[in-house]
C-alpha cells in the first residue's frame, strides 16, 4: 500500500476503521512530477480471519486518483473526506502528517500507530494486489 522510493515524498497516511472494515490512504508525489497521486484500499474484515492483517480471507480493493492542485488543497480535501466517512460511519479516525521523502523517517513515524502492519512484496505480490503494472 505504501510504497517508499527514492525522492518519493508523503504528505501523510490516513486510517478510520471499525470491527467490519478499515480504509488506509495516503498521499505523495514524486520527485519531478507535477501531480500527486492518492492511494486507498478498503478493506472487509472476513469472520473468519482471524488476527494476521496479511491474511488471503479479507476482501481488498484498492483505488488510485491524481491531482495538480496544491499541497495544502490536496491535504485538505483529502482530509475532509476522510474524516467525513468516519463521522458519518462512527469509524474511528487517524491521521499521520509525514511531510516528507526520507524513507526511514517515514518508517519510524509508521511504526508509531497499532494499525500498521509492515511486510515485503515479492514483484509477483504486488503485481497482483495492483501496485505494480502488469
Amino acid at each position: 500500500m505504501i510504497e517508499l522510493k527514492d525522492g518519493r515524498y508523503f504528505i501523510g497516511v490516513w486510517f478510520i476503521s471499525d470491527e467490519q472494515r478499515d480504509t488506509l490512504g495516503t498521499v505523495f508525489r514524486d520527485k519531478g512530477s507535477a501531480k500527486w497521486e492518492l492511494r486507498y484500499r478498503i478493506r472487509e474484515h472476513h469472520p473468519d480471519s482471524g488476527p494476521d492483517p496479511f491474511n488471503d480471507k479479507d476482501t481488498k480493493k484498492s483505488w488510485r486518483a491524481t491531482s495538480l492542485e496544491t499541497e495544502d488543497e490536496v491535504f485538505q480535501k483529502t482530509n475532509q473526506a476522510f474524516a467525513a466517512i468516519a463521522a458519518l460511519t462512527g469509524m474511528d479516525f487517524d491521521y499521520l502528517d509525514l511531510r516528507t521523502d526520507d524513507g526511514n523517517a517515514i518508517i519510524r513515524e509508521l511504526e508509531t500507530r497499532p494499525w500498521v502492519h509492515t511486510k515485503q512484496l515479492t514483484m509477483e505480490e504486488a503485481k497482483r494486489e495492483g501496485w505494480i503494472d502488469k
